[in-house]
């Protein structure tokens, strides 16, 4: 698990690559969220939502982890990406 820190409006936001074996195939997920801020583990989150999942999706991976309380932060790299400066 790769991350790198940033800091967005006094939100902690760390970038993490996802990478795991679904039916023999390479999955990878690159991801934008504040877990360590909360106190709260990716690995934990990541581990907890393989087990209960049949949507092996980066967008239902987030969802999940989001649905656990209002203050986290979990989204696709790619839709970080597109959010304007300042968001």
């Amino acid at each position: 698990m790769k991350v790198r820190h940033t800091r967005e409006r006094n939100i902690e936001l760390q970038e993490a690559t996802l990478q795991f074996k679904l039916g023999g195939k390479k999955v990878k997920f690159e991801i934008v969220h504040n877990l360590e801020e909360m106190k709260l583990s990716l690995t934990n989150a990541f581990e907890a939502w393989m087990v209960r999942t049949k949507d092996f999706s980066v967008e239902n991976f987030c969802n999940y982890v989001c649905s656990k309380a209002d203050s986290i932060v979990c989204m696709p790299k790619s839709h970080y990406l597109k959010l304007p400066e300042g968001t």
